[in-house]
């Protein structure tokens, strides 16, 4: 996917969310320096220098990325991460110390090769990348998925203590649990460009409290018409029978109702299923 427009990230966290296909991937690569230079036009700015010709400030930037890097995945992974730390301007002794904290120790071995591992344990090993890179600025998360709920709480907590010290965390997430966890600012993309902006937890639950969700309710028996009556409820269809789908067009609030109404007329709830975000995707 493609990235159009203006995107500004300071001190502290900001998490990028979006449908499939929205750039953030590709934001996150831009800001990196890791694109191909032909595919981008425009300015980029990263501490004041432009990664894709001032490499010095790739020094001070770390980048997980969503799919492993595959270039390294024939040597030993305590080797590949050694030589990364140096890079880095690191230490190198740090590595074990960081793969014991990710549960990584048997790659200490010199015979373990990243080729050879799960994806899980490959993800792990982008974020030993985010943990070696002490001295970095800008932190560069994409996505979280693969990680066991350890991991997600011990890079969340590394990256929160970064920006108490002043770092820019940049995160891609699907997860709005992840939302809360990260606190900061949100940035909606859509379509490649910036939809929206929602500038803390407090004022995204709001933001999702006043706006309407689109919500399934398989179920059979009952009798769906009485949902018509709830509160906060726009629009109800239904289709098939007896075990039929609703479609109800609502607030957030009023799901917990709906779902008691129906019930209360005999119905049997088969399935209730809704987007926690998908407001933030509508223009």
């Amino acid at each position: 996917a493609a990235f159009e427009g203006r995107f500004e990230a300071e001190g502290g966290v900001t998490v990028l969310i979006g449908p499939n296909g929205s750039g953030k991937t590709t934001l996150v690569h831009l800001i990196a320096g890791v694109l191909t230079i032909a595919r981008v036009k425009g300015r980029v700015s990263v501490l004041g220098a432009n990664p894709y010709r001032d490499h010095w400030v790739k020094k001070y930037i770390a980048l997980a990325r969503q799919h492993p890097n595959t270039f390294d995945a024939f040597y030993p992974v305590r080797s590949v991460l050694r030589l990364y730390a140096a890079l880095k301007g690191e230490d190198p002794d740090a590595v074990d110390e960081v793969l014991e904290k990710l549960g990584l120790s048997s790659c200490m071995h010199p015979s373990i090769k990243a080729v050879n591992l799960s994806f899980g344990m490959k993800r792990k090993l982008e974020v030993a990348k985010l943990m070696l890179s002490r001295s970095a600025r800008v932190f560069l998360l994409d996505e979280l998925i693969g990680l066991d709920q350890p991991t997600v709480r011990l890079v969340l907590d590394f990256l929160r203590a970064k920006t108490e010290e002043g770092a820019c965390v940049v995160v891609v997430t699907h997860e709005p649990r992840h939302l809360q966890l990260l606190g900061g600012r949100v940035v909606v993309l859509k379509s490649g460009k910036v939809l929206r902006v929602v500038e803390s937890w407090r004022e995204l639950r709001e933001f999702l409290e006043r706006n309407l969700y689109e919500v399934t309710i398989v179920a059979e028996g009952g009798d769906p018409r009485v949902l018509e009556g709830v509160a906060g409820v726009e629009r109800v269809t239904v289709e098939g029978g007896p075990r039929y789908v609703l479609r109800v067009r609502c607030k957030i609030a009023a799901i917990n109702d709906l779902v008691k109404a129906l019930m209360g007329t005999g119905a049997r709830i088969h399935r209730v299923e809704y987007d926690e975000i998908s407001p933030l995707f509508e223009p």
